[in-house]
Order: C-alpha cells, then sequence, then structure tokens
C-alpha cells in the first residue's frame, strides 16, 4: 500500500539533514578530484527514484555528500567554512542552496523515511494525462546485457561507414526512379487504403521498437543500465519508449550523443533496407509495405526525430553538442529573464536568493563563490566560480527559446486542427473539439498564466506593477486593434460553363462513332450515324405519298383550268400540306440519326447501359461507353445519352454556409485547389455568388465514376441556399484538364477583420443575447 506524500518540511538553521546513500555522483568532465575554491569543475548526479539527471558545481556536490549523519544546516555551513576559509559565502545563500535541494529530494530531512518527490502540478499531469498514456514495461537490463554484445558490430565505425556509402547507392537509385515514386506516393492508396493504413500501424510500431531498441543498445555499448522500456498512448497512437535518461551519467559527451543518435541510425538501417526492397520489386503488397517502411523510416525520423526544438533525439544532440543539461529549462529561464527586464527594466535592487525576502541581502561580487541559481524541477545551479555563458552562447540559448515556443505554438494549433478534423470525419466533433481545447489549454493557457504570474510577482517586488499594468493595457488595445486576415474554406465541384448532351432521338442501331473520349469538336461536326430499317421505310413511303398528292393537286388543278370545270380544290391541298409535313417531320428524324454537334468542346464520353441487343463482338464489355468501336452494331434506345460535349471554359461551383456568405461576394480573391489530376493550385476570383436553383447540374451523374465526389458535396452541402462561380483559367494540355464533378478545395481571402471584431462575431454566433 502506497504511503501519502508529506508536505516539505520549511528549512531553518537547525533543520537536520541526511544525505541520499543512493544518488549516484560522477564527474562530468574526468577531472572531477579537486575540491579547490574557484575551479569550474563539474558533476553529474542522477536520482534514481525521479530518474533526473543534474549538473552541480563542488560547493553542491560537497553539501551532497558530506551530511553522512544528521548535521544541522548551522553546522554543515561552520563544517564548509573551516575547510575553505577564502570562501565567501552568505548563510541565506547557503540556507537557499539546501532548501532547493530539499525541494528535490536530493536531500534527506531528518524524520522523512523516504525521500520526497518534487511537487508538481495535479492538474496539468490531469491534463497531459488526457493526450498520453505510458504503460511501463518491463526491465531489459538483463536481456539486453545477453544480446548486445552480438549486436555491437552494428553500431561499430566500419558498419556505419559501410550504411552511408550503402544509404547513398540506395538513394541514388531511388533519385533515378523518381518519377515511379512520385505516382505511386501520390495516388495515397498506401496511405489512405484500410488495408495500408492497417499495415502502415503496423510499421510504425516495430520501426518505434527498433528506434528505441538502438538507444538501448548503445547504452550497453558504454556500460550504461536501461531501467525501463514500456509503451506510450499519445492521442491513441501506441508508441514505444525506453528509458536511457542513466546515459547522463556518461562523462564523454560524444558517447552521450551518440546514444542519442543510435534511434535515427537504427532507421535508417532500415529504411536503406527498405529502399533496396522497393527497387527490386514492382506494385504489391511487398512493394506498398518497403514504401511504407522507407518514409516513416526516413522522411518522419528527419522531421520529427532530428528536430531539435522538441524533446526529441535532435534536441538532445544539440544539448550535447553544447554540453548543457536540460538545455530547454535553461534557454527558457534565460528567456523568462530577458523578459522581465524587458517589461519591466533593470532592478535597481540586489539580486536575493529564491525563498528570501530582499532584506535578506545581496549575493557577495567576489571572485570565488557558488552563485546559486533558481532551482527548479530539472533545473541545474552554476558552478562555483562561473561567470555565466559568455554572450554569444545566452544568444543562442534565447534563440533557441523563442524557436522551440514559435514551434511548439504552432504545433499545437495544427495538432489541434487535425484532430477536430479527424474527429468530425468520424461523426464525433465534440470530442475532438475538446481534445484540441485540452491541447491549446495546456499548451498555450496554463504557460502564459505562469508567465503573467511571475511578471506580477516580480514587479511587486520591484514595486512597478504600474509599468505592468500600463503594458498590460498596451498590449491588450494592440491586439485588439491587430487586423487578422481572415480565410473561408469551402469545398465545391467543377463543372463545365456550357454542355451539350449528346441523345438518341428514336431506337436505332449504331452504325458509325466518329468521336473518341477526349476529342476537341466543332460546332456542326458529325459524331454518330445511326441506322433505324422502320424509319428509312416511313420515309421512302411519306416521300411517294407526299409526291402522290402534289400529283394529284396538281392535276385537278389543270382540270379546272382547262376545261373550266367547278372541282373544289381544298381537300386536295389539306392532303398534299398534310403529307408534306409527314414528310418533313419524318425526314428531321432520320435526318437526327446523323448526330451532330451543336457546340465546339470536347467530348465526354458515356457509359453504355443494359441496351437491346448485343456488341459488335457478341460480348459485354464492363464499363465500355458509345464511343467505343466494340459498341457499333449494338441497338441504342430511344433517349440514351451517347456523350456531352463540355466547353473548353470551366466553373468551380462553391457552396457556401451563411457565415461564409457574410464575406464572400463578387470580386473576392480565392485560391483553388483541385483534386484532379494532380492537385493543381490556381487562383482567381469569384464572378459572381447565385442562388443554388440557378446552377445548372451536369445530366447523368450516375453514369461517371467523376460525380460521385459531386453528389457527395451536394448532400453535404443541401442546406446552403448559395453558391459562389469562379471562373477557372484555361488549362496547358487536356492531360492537366480536371474532369467535371472533380472536387476543388477553395480558401476565400476576405477582407481582414480585427481581434475584436473576431470575438465579436464569434459571441454573437455562439450566444444567442448578444445577436442584434
Amino acid at each position: 500500500m502506497s504511503q501519502p506524500r508529506a508536505e516539505s518540511p520549511v528549512l531553518n538553521q537547525h533543520s537536520q539533514l541526511l544525505a541520499r546513500c543512493d544518488l549516484r555522483i560522477e564527474a562530468c568532465n574526468g577531472s572531477g578530484h579537486s575540491h579547490a575554491p574557484g575551479r569550474t569543475d563539474c558533476w553529474n548526479v542522477l536520482d534514481p527514484i525521479t530518474r533526473q539527471s543534474y549538473r552541480v558545481g563542488w560547493i553542491e556536490r560537497w553539501l551532497l555528500t558530506r551530511p553522512r549523519r544528521s548535521h544541522s544546516l548551522e553546522q554543515l555551513y561552520q563544517m564548509l567554512r573551516r575547510e575553505y576559509p577564502e570562501l565567501s559565502i552568505l548563510p541565506e545563500q547557503f540556507l537557499s542552496l539546501a532548501a532547493n535541494f530539499q525541494q528535490l529530494g536530493l536531500l534527506r530531512v531528518q524524520g522523512t523515511p523516504t525521500p520526497l518527490k518534487p511537487k508538481s502540478n495535479g492538474f496539468q499531469s490531469w491534463l497531459s494525462s488526457t493526450v498520453a498514456w505510458q504503460i511501463r514495461g518491463i526491465q531489459p537490463d538483463a536481456i539486453l546485457s545477453r544480446f548486445a554484445p552480438r549486436l555491437d558490430i552494428l553500431f561499430s565505425r566500419n558498419a556505419v561507414l559501410l550504411w552511408i556509402a550503402a544509404a547513398l547507392m540506395t538513394a541514388c537509385g531511388v533519385a533515378m526512379e523518381f518519377q515511379r515514386l512520385k505516382s505511386q506516393a501520390g495516388q495515397w492508396d498506401w496511405l489512405l487504403s484500410p488495408a495500408s493504413g492497417g499495415l502502415l500501424v503496423a510499421v510504425f510500431i516495430a520501426t518505434r521498437a527498433i528506434h528505441e531498441l538502438g538507444h538501448a543498445m548503445v547504452c550497453k555499448r558504454y556500460g550504461v543500465r536501461v531501467p525501463d522500456i514500456g509503451l506510450f498512448i499519445i492521442l491513441g497512437a501506441p508508441c514505444v519508449y525506453c528509458d536511457v535518461s542513466e546515459s547522463w551519467q556518461l562523462a564523454n559527451r560524444w558517447q552521450r550523443a551518440a546514444v542519442a543518435a543510435a534511434g535515427m541510425y537504427s532507421e535508417m538501417l532500415v529504411a536503406t533496407l527498405a529502399g533496396c526492397v522497393w527497387l527490386a520489386t514492382i506494385e504489391g503488397p511487398l512493394n506498398t509495405l518497403a514504401l511504407q517502411t522507407m518514409f516513416v523510416c526516413s522522411i518522419s525520423t528527419l522531421l520529427i526525430n532530428a528536430n531539435p526544438l522538441m524533446k526529441f533525439d535532435g534536441y538532445y544532440l544539440l544539448a550535447d553538442w553544447l554540453d548543457e543539461v536540460n538545455l530547454r529549462g535553461k534557454a527558457d529561464r534565460l528567456a523568462l529573464v530577458w523578459l522581465h527586464a524587458l517589461a519591466l527594466g533593470r532592478s535597481n535592487r540586489p539580486a536575493v536568493m529564491p525563498g528570501h525576502s530582499p532584506e535578506q541581502g545581496k549575493l557577495p561580487q567576489k571572485e570565488h563563490l557558488t552563485r546559486v541559481s533558481e532551482w527548479e524541477a530539472g533545473h541545474t545551479a552554476e558552478i562555483a566560480g562561473a561567470s555565466g555563458p559568455h554572450f554569444a552562447h545566452k544568444s543562442l540559448l534565447l534563440v533557441f527559446s523563442f524557436a522551440s515556443w514559435l514551434y511548439r505554438a504552432g504545433l499545437s494549433l495544427s495538432i489541434a486542427a487535425v484532430i477536430v478534423s479527424i474527429y468530425a470525419s468520424w461523426n464525433f466533433a465534440w470530442g475532438g473539439r475538446a481534445m484540441a481545447a485540452i491541447i491549446l489549454f495546456s499548451w498555450w493557457v496554463l504557460p502564459i498564466s505562469r508567465f503573467s504570474h511571475s511578471l506580477y510577482q516580480e514587479a511587486s517586488r520591484m514595486q512597478r506593477r504600474w509599468r505592468l499594468f500600463l503594458l498590460a493595457a498596451v498590449f491588450l488595445v494592440a491586439l485588439a486593434a491587430l487586423p487578422v486576415p481572415t480565410r473561408k474554406f469551402a469545398s465545391g465541384w467543377i463543372q463545365p460553363a456550357q454542355t451539350q448532351g449528346v441523345f438518341a432521338s428514336t431506337t436505332a442501331k449504331m452504325m458509325e462513332c466518329r468521336i473518341h473520349d477526349g476529342q476537341q469538336v466543332q460546332a456542326g461536326q458529325l459524331l454518330f450515324r445511326l441506322s433505324n430499317q422502320e424509319l428509312a421505310m416511313r420515309l421512302t413511303q411519306r416521300s411517294a405519298a407526299s409526291e402522290q398528292a402534289v400529283a394529284r393537286e396538281s392535276s385537278i388543278r389543270r382540270q379546272r383550268d382547262m376545261h373550266g370545270f367547278d372541282l373544289d380544290l381544298t381537300p386536295y391541298e389539306a392532303d398534299r400540306k398534310t403529307t408534306q409535313i409527314l414528310y418533313e417531320n419524318t425526314k428531321r428524324e432520320h435526318q437526327s440519326l446523323f448526330v451532330s454537334a451543336r457546340i465546339p468542346g470536347y467530348v465526354l464520353a458515356q457509359t453504355v447501359p443494359n441496351a437491346e441487343g448485343p456488341s459488335r463482338s457478341d460480348q459485354t464489355v464492363p464499363d465500355a461507353t458509345w464511343c467505343s468501336p466494340a459498341e457499333v452494331g449494338r441497338v441504342v434506345p430511344e433517349g440514351a445519352l451517347l456523350a456531352t460535349i463540355c466547353s473548353e471554359a470551366m466553373l468551380a461551383v462553391i457552396p457556401l454556409t451563411d457565415r461564409q456568405l457574410s464575406v464572400v461576394a463578387a470580386g473576392t480573391q480565392v485560391k483553388l485547389r483541385v483534386a484532379n489530376p494532380a492537385g493543381k493550385v490556381v487562383q482567381g476570383r469569384v464572378a459572381a455568388v447565385v442562388q443554388r436553383d440557378e446552377v445548372g447540374f451536369l445530366a447523368n451523374s450516375d453514369d461517371h465514376a467523376a460525380f460521385h465526389a459531386q453528389e457527395s458535396i451536394q448532400s453535404r452541402t443541401s442546406g446552403n441556399s448559395y453558391a459562389a462561380i469562379v471562373e477557372m483559367p484555361t488549362w496547358d494540355s487536356p492531360q492537366q484538364r480536371p474532369f467535371p464533378g472533380a472536387t476543388v478545395d477553395a480558401v476565400f481571402a476576405a477582407p481582414s477583420q480585427t481581434v475584436f471584431s473576431l470575438a465579436i462575431d464569434w459571441l454573437k454566433t455562439n450566444l444567442r443575447f448578444l445577436a442584434d
């Protein structure tokens, strides 16, 4: 049964301290035997309970190792002064140092049976647990010690050189097959299809395990213990982790760098092998597996693990190169001090130790002195006699801190947006919004609130709260007036500006097809020639009947004129007109068998439904079109759509919501990304905003797969009453021209709005009682 954690007692000069015998203290530069004041020797301290590493100077090491039995702080201070009488250090400085060590759990206070863990923010821990869960695994040290000697050759210098040569050769081979790689990767089937998606998850887990085993193997190569291997569940995605925190005990920083780089090296080994398999295979399951492994182990490794702005391998490599423990903590603390000075100005009061009032004195500015910085969990103290890093080093730390914050801020927004879109696609939008809110609260609100609180405390200490309030007011006014580019996102479809459906006016037999799918045609050009024997016979009969009626009328008219007979010509004239009308109608119907184009454009062939009669080959061809030569001889039913003539001019139809309608008008700039065929991005302006009823839809969309996306968007936006019409530019070649019905994603560049106006609009939308 676990014991409740005791509260950290307040230290004073009579507090009894005990050293912890389980701390591992090793010299970080191999020369930690001198205890002379002023030396810049340092030691690494590993806490086996919290698994935190600290870098300390010689006075800190003396305090951590000296109290082998219970000593009061006053006794320890007197012992230090007797051993090093030339050292100038105030009692309150020594008390502050001991208090910081006690808060970190590095010193025991008499009466506390177990070391105290540093206090953590329970609410922040709860927020973190909603995003990531840690499942501790086995203690693999014994197993790794058995297998590490057998795999040690993979991490030798010769093996690394051999891998570099193989990686260069593989990269050259992939570069030579770049068009094949681009075509296969651009289809996204290897990522988005259910089967490939499940395989990708398995590849990710397996390669993460190889990555972490690489760290563990190099740790064992240098004799470092690996206490734990387990599993992290980050946003629902499993990820293997390996605890290599004890690698900070390595005195050589290049050995620590080797441990940090071992995971990426292991993945790049796998990526090289996967590249060779991909080059040697054709498209299929094995080829897809090789492609996924190659991408996961190369691109994701370089973009994520090698990134020094996140606490992954690249960060620890940078820390080892700079020989800094807790690089981010030190950089953030330096940035915090710089921001305090920028906001409040330089302090005219003496510097004081953490946890003490200003009246307790300033730090003596003498040559041999331990200057103790603020100690927080994972922070280090400045070593004895050090005057701090030089200007270039400080500048590098400042740049690193601000770059890390900007990167994490952008990353949090990207992750939140991706989560919202993914959960929305699962019809679980509120869950995605809640998860995004937790991420933004923990990555934005909490750090800003902590910074504001520390800034207020510093302003109170410096008696400059008026300056802080004035700065806050100016900042809020500037933020409220800051113009924010407004972007509205929507989806629509592509359709021609003008279309002509080519229909069969009567049931007839296909005799000739003079076009093919995608062919350019001119107005009046013959497209199809059909044949109907019954219609041909009826045309012949009505032609003869018309000629006979004309002959009868002429004969009666001559008899009347020559012989003076009183004959009534009205029936004969009516019979002539009737037969002529029937003949003309039949003639036009017969001429309609010669199907021509009425507008210029390109041909969009239509699929053949189940019609009467077999094709010429007596076989039904799947997805055959009327433009196919195999369909010559097939009976075409009356009203069948043979083809569609689409004009060269194309329009993008973008349905608009009510909120989008308030900022989108004719002339609004818009960027369009056409999903077919190559995701080309074009720029244009909105030609008009019309009602959805005025937008003509393409006919017979069920007969062409390209129209399914259009139907899907129409169903999703059925409640939208208006749509934006954007004229598409001309295309360089027919291969680049999108099919009608292709999906298009639009980004409208609306006029900029201030933060204040955006907040008011949001309140009006979400709080009904504030609406006009």
